[in-house]
């Protein structure tokens, strides 16, 4: 089943056994925001994704039919970043 995270500073989220299906993040009305997700436990891990939202708007990635996260992942947001929802379920057993 489906879970979601809201993620509101930059950290770790995740340290494996998931499958990540979407990210949404969502600017605050002061600026265009962003933030990067990254494949492991820091930020020079491999970028995943950049994510980009004009003001007070949301920009998304969906991952489609879903990404596994083995190794961790990592949240960096940016400035004007209210923070990103994150969509996953565990990994099966």
């Amino acid at each position: 089943m489906a879970q979601a995270t809201w993620v509101t500073e930059t950290k770790t989220v995740f340290l494996g056994g998931v499958i990540l299906y979407r990210a949404d993040l969502v600017a605050s009305e002061a600026g265009a925001a962003s933030a990067s997700l990254h494949m492991g436990t820091t930020e020079t891990a491999p970028l995943l994704v950049q994510l980009q939202a004009p003001v007070a708007s949301i920009g998304s990635a969906v991952f489609d039919p879903g990404v596994k996260i083995t190794e961790g992942l990592f949240v960096k947001l940016g400035d004007n970043a209210r923070g990103v929802l994150l969509i996953w379920e565990e990994l099966p057993k």
